[in-house]
């Protein structure tokens, strides 16, 4: 499904933020300047920052970022979601212009998802816009999933370094054997609502198995997908378990992701945020494989995968 974007919201060249950190006994704002947060990768959890836009610094020129009220509806699903803390103050100045406070004291996976929720509306305004207003429009259906959908559909593989979710647009059905599954791998955001419901020190727990270094969010939740999806192998190729027709080359029409039936995925997976990732793995799989019994169209994608990546390297 496709929602029409109003032709003033558009996605920015660059993705950097305007922002001021600052640490317990630190005397001076230092602001800088449409840049990432990779500075203060070590520290986030130890910073307040304030987010906001800057016109005089902004490489872009003028442009307009998402609606304030788009803005403010997609704080609150993710504050709804554990995604972003309550105490994070999401508003717009005087200028109309968005601006968010971060307040120190939460995991570095809370308060690096917070600041992504800003970029995300400030640079990625399109596809905010199109959370949100799927949100309203298709109620029944899993945000987590929304938020899938609208990744695979307008951020591109140069970008996923500057998120917490490892899902960007396919531009072949041949991208489901990268990155693990990539926007094919339903796991990837089906793990979404496991993690943000942990505690901060789970969170922690759960990137130290990823990876020596636990700053990276995307490595924590890259080891949960991997934990709870798997992979299946045809022919000396590789794709994810729990496959799904993924939009591929900015064709929405092309993609499954919204189907209802996920949903109930979505659902099982928000019912067991407690339970251990063996168990989680397997209910999904036993759901997944009711769901798809006799799919001629996912059977066909499963073919296509193996003809692409099988005539490029045999």
């Amino acid at each position: 499904m496709m929602i029409e974007i109003p032709p003033n919201i558009k996605k920015r060249d660059t993705d950097g933020v305007s922002y001021i950190a600052m640490k317990p006994g630190d005397k001076e704002k230092k602001q800088t300047n449409y840049a990432c947060y990779a500075m203060h990768t070590a520290s986030l959890s130890e910073c307040d920052f304030w987010l906001f836009r800057d016109t005089n610094k902004d490489p872009c020129g003028n442009y307009l970022a998402c609606p304030p009220d788009i803005y403010l509806k997609w704080v609150d699903l993710l504050k709804d979601r554990r995604v972003v803390p309550l105490n994070v103050e999401a508003g717009v100045n005087e200028s109309n212009e968005l601006t968010m406070f971060v307040p120190r004291g939460h995991s570095r996976h809370t308060v690096y998802a917070t600041l992504c929720a800003y970029r995300w509306a400030e640079s990625y305004a399109p596809m905010v816009y199109t959370v949100v207003k799927l949100w309203e429009t298709l109620p029944d259906i899993s945000f987590w999933q929304i938020l899938h959908y609208a990744k695979a559909l307008y951020i591109t593989s140069n970008q996923t370094g500057h998120g917490w979710a490892n899902i960007s647009r396919p531009e072949s059905v041949s991208y489901a054997t990268h990155n693990y599954g990539g926007a094919f791998n339903l796991a990837h955001s089906l793990c979404w609502p496991l993690f943000w419901a942990k505690t901060e020190k789970e969170k922690d727990a759960c990137a130290a198995k990823a990876i020596a270094y636990t700053f990276y969010t995307t490595y924590a939740l890259n080891q949960l997908a991997s934990e709870i999806g798997g992979l299946v192998s045809e022919k000396g190729v590789q794709w994810p378990c729990l496959l799904v027709n993924a939009i591929v080359d900015s064709k929405p029409e092309k993609s499954d992701i919204l189907n209802p039936r996920w949903t109930t995925l979505y659902k099982l997976v928000e019912s067991l945020t407690h339970e251990k990732t063996g168990v989680v793995k397997e209910l999904l799989k036993k759901e997944y494989d009711r769901i798809t019994q006799g799919d001629d169209a996912l059977a066909s994608l499963q073919k296509e995968i193996i003809k692409q990546v099988r005539g490029r390297w045999y």
